[in-house]
């Protein structure tokens, strides 16, 4: 039997918390339309953390606070748990899709 990556057991693990909590309608999408309404709402929820980074920046930039890692990783790791939700919805393999993306870049980027 196959070990499990880290990125699988990343998988599993939020999705054992989603259903937990009820948080799981990602797992029970039966057509186009209800991936579509989905994936709608992913878009928002990843707009709206890369505002709270540029509002992180901002108070850097404009307001001289001090530059604190931890908030940033905090929103960081909130896109990577509404990526993982919105794979599970496409259900794809984002390692596998990460690898062709990656070999897709290659040809255009190393000449």
């Amino acid at each position: 039997m196959k070990e499990k990556s880290d990125l699988q057991l990343i998988f599993d693990y939020q999705q054992k918390f989603d259903r937990k909590l009820g948080w799981n309608t990602y797992e029970n999408l039966t057509n186009e339309q209800e991936i579509i309404n989905y994936l709608q709402l992913t878009v928002l929820k990843f707009t709206e953390e890369v505002g709270e980074i540029a509002q992180e920046v901002r108070k850097i930039l404009r307001d001289k606070k001090s530059f604190d890692p931890e908030a940033f990783k905090h929103e960081l790791i909130d896109i990577f748990v509404y990526l993982i939700q919105a794979s599970i919805a496409l259900k794809m393999d984002l390692a596998e899709e990460y690898y062709k993306k990656m070999e897709i870049n290659k040809q255009r980027f190393l000449r």
